[in-house]
């Protein structure tokens, strides 16, 4: 089986479709909409994005196997990675908030627990330092 873990800041702000806006930051590369900026309504734009994407990911590799980790962000960011954990139908206990390395650390940890517990077999954590 597949597992995914979104890894991120969690400050949603650009997106790859124009989702019927004009604000397309000229230094971005071509097909990448958003200002970049952790202001809103820039992060809800991109955020209503990556729902659907979110969803359809979590429904091909089964909801039980999609994680997210908010790390190193802003308050705003770990309310984003909460919401789009829930958003994929992920269940709550699969989203991590880690604000430094010994919480990262612990976060994937219990993720790859959850693999090994899966009966996926011996799943080692060490080469992420």
């Amino acid at each position: 089986p597949t597992y995914v873990i979104f890894f991120s800041d969690g400050s949603p702000t650009f997106r790859n479709t124009q989702a019927g806006f004009n604000d397309r930051d000229n230094r971005a590369p071509a097909g990448v909409y958003g200002s970049g900026a952790e202001e809103e309504p820039n992060m809800e734009r991109a955020y209503n994005q990556a729902t659907d994407d979110a969803q359809t990911l979590a429904n091909k590799v089964g909801k039980d196997r999609f994680y997210t980790i908010f790390a190193y962000g802003t308050t705003a960011g770990s309310t984003y990675m909460t919401n789009l954990t829930a958003a994929a139908g992920a269940p709550s206990g699969n989203n991590y908030s880690a604000s430094n390395t010994a919480e990262l650390e612990n976060a994937f940890a219990a993720i790859l627990e959850d693999i090994e517990r899966a009966g996926i077999g011996n799943v080692d954590c060490r080469s992420i330092s």
